[in-house]
């Protein structure tokens, strides 16, 4: 997982991310779009709240043959910087 400055490898060190954040700033999400499949990768929108301020982003992930998150890439905010 790449989020921020990080990246995470497999899902344990994924769900130990998640979990951590939660714990420092609860946060609200919801997606915001469909999620959109092809060939073993997904894609989805999504909105994030903290009681102050909303991020939107998208989220790439892989699946592995077994049908489990193998890599999710997140990039926010979801509009890229002028140049």
């Amino acid at each position: 997982m790449i989020g921020g400055h990080d990246t995470f490898a497999g899902v344990e060190a994924i769900a130990d991310f998640i979990e951590r954040g939660q714990a420092l700033a609860p946060v609200r999400a919801t997606r915001t779009s469909t999620v959109d499949a092809h060939g073993g990768w997904l894609r989805y929108q999504w909105r994030a709240f903290d009681g102050e301020q909303a991020i939107e982003g998208l989220d790439v992930a892989e699946l592995a043959e077994d049908g489990r998150l193998q890599r999710l890439i997140v990039f926010h905010p979801l509009q890229l910087p002028a140049s």
